[in-house]
């Protein structure tokens, strides 16, 4: 079967009999014609270019386009540090750690173009060197350049080829590759969109009968009832002068029309709300595909805050290894090329690497309850976390009157003593001392 963009949804009109041309049936078979493409076998039909403007459309949808966003910030936002365990050289692990922090961190921020692996499957980052002559002969990386993914392939031994030449390309020391989900030895990978797809194109149609309702609600379809008579010929005339006259009627005009037996509207049926409720539907298929789970939104309700904590857990493993697999590697060859171009280094020495660093992350709840139970955490530790300046001096700082977290257990009993005093701690000691006096 052979891709065409243009022909996904399609109209059918079946052609009135020429023995009654009061009996027109139009047939909108837009569901019915995406249904039938709807299998597995379609992505291995279509080629590559054909796939990469697929996946380019996809990015425009809002919903595909802002899940995208929320999986890279989290893999982002991953922490990191350089391993030099069995490192003799500690002027390497410095440079390197000096490298990643230079200039707030743009080497790192660079890298992420890296991820667009996950919506073309594959990628291809080109790396561009400063001039050393004029760096103090220090080489250091200028740019990474996205090129286009469709322009390179790999070989059966795993080669990066260009497609073109079937020109096998040495990429040391200037491309970097990240293929995404690969399966078996398809080294070209998956695209993330490709499990939204589907979800994707029943939604853009629900989005297209949404504009025909608000149509058929605003303007209402007009029906024109009129006797056939022998003559096919005349009758057809008249119908199609009837028509266009319907046709032209605007905004508050009317026509006037003769031959015509009654007038009726065909007003829309369907409601609004159901086609919404299916792109809510929809978009939470897509999320679950990119995400992993139903990203959380304004229009979707959930039951509580722990809902939502699940699903950033969710989204944060997903994203955990995606750069764990395939970010990371991709990074520390990076690294390799820069301590190799920089330094001397011996054959078989061990040199220092970037990782991943997945430190369990207490919640807020979870520190002020270790804290309540006594037991002493780091101060520094806090005001860098949660990004707050110390006090300068006691005059300086600033203490809740409520705050009574440096005294947990006094914390615990004025609780008490506000339960007894209220109320209902009243009630609960008279109904205990009326049960001791029976």
């Amino acid at each position: 079967m052979k891709y065409n963009k243009n022909n996904r949804t399609q109209f059918k009109s079946t052609p009135p009999p020429p023995e009654d041309l009061t009996s027109v049936t139009t047939v909108i078979d837009d569901f019915y014609g995406i249904m039938q493409n709807y299998n597995t076998e379609f992505f291995q039909s279509i080629t590559t270019k054909d796939l990469l403007e697929i996946i380019r459309e996809m990015k425009l949808d809002s919903q595909i386009k802002s899940d995208f966003e929320v999986l890279v910030s989290f893999i982002e936002s991953e922490k990191y540090e350089i391993k030099d365990d069995g490192v003799k050289n500690a002027t390497w692990s410095e440079y390197l750690k000096n490298t990643l922090t230079k200039n707030g961190g743009k080497l790192l921020a660079m890298t992420s173009r890296l991820l667009d692996a996950l919506l073309y499957g594959k990628t291809v980052t080109e790396i561009v060197w400063n001039d050393p002559k004029n760096n103090n002969g220090k080489w250091e990386v200028k740019n990474l350049i996205f090129l286009n993914p469709e322009e390179y392939s790999f070989n059966n031994e795993g080669e990066l080829i260009e497609v073109l030449t079937d020109e096998v390309i040495n990429k040391d020391f200037k491309y970097l590759v990240v293929s995404h989900d690969v399966t078996g030895n398809n080294l070209n990978g998956t695209s993330e969109f490709l499990a939204a797809y589907w979800p994707w194109i029943f939604k853009k149609e629900c989005m297209k009968q949404g504009v025909l309702y608000a149509q058929k609600s605003i303007i209402p379809s007009l029906i024109a009832l009129v006797k056939a008579s022998s003559d096919v010929a005349e009758t057809k005339k008249r119908t199609d002068t009837i028509s266009n006259a319907i046709a032209s009627i605007k905004n508050s005009s009317g026509i006037a029309m003769a031959n015509v037996d009654d007038v009726k509207q065909f007003n829309a049926t369907a409601k609004g709300e159901d086609i919404i409720d299916l792109i809510y539907m929809f978009d939470r298929m897509i999320s679950k595909s990119i995400l992993g789970t139903p990203k959380f939104t304004n229009e979707t309700k959930y039951s509580n805050s722990e809902t939502r904590e699940t699903q950033e857990a969710i989204i944060k493993r997903k994203g955990q290894k995606i750069a764990k697999l395939e970010l990371q590697p991709a990074i520390n060859e990076l690294l390799r090329y820069i301590l190799e171009l920089n330094f001397n280094i011996p054959d078989g020495a061990e040199i220092p690497y970037f990782e991943y660093s997945y430190k369990y992350d207490p919640t807020l709840d979870e520190i002020l309850q270790t804290v309540d139970r006594g037991i002493p955490i780091s101060k520094a530790w806090l005001y860098e976390k949660f990004n707050i300046k110390e006090a300068e001096s006691d005059e300086d700082s600033f203490i809740s009157p409520k705050n009574t977290l440096a005294e947990p257990q006094q914390f615990r009993k004025n609780q008490k003593d506000s339960f007894f005093l209220s109320r209902q701690g009243t009630r609960l000691i008279e109904s205990l001392k009326n049960r001791s006096e029976q």
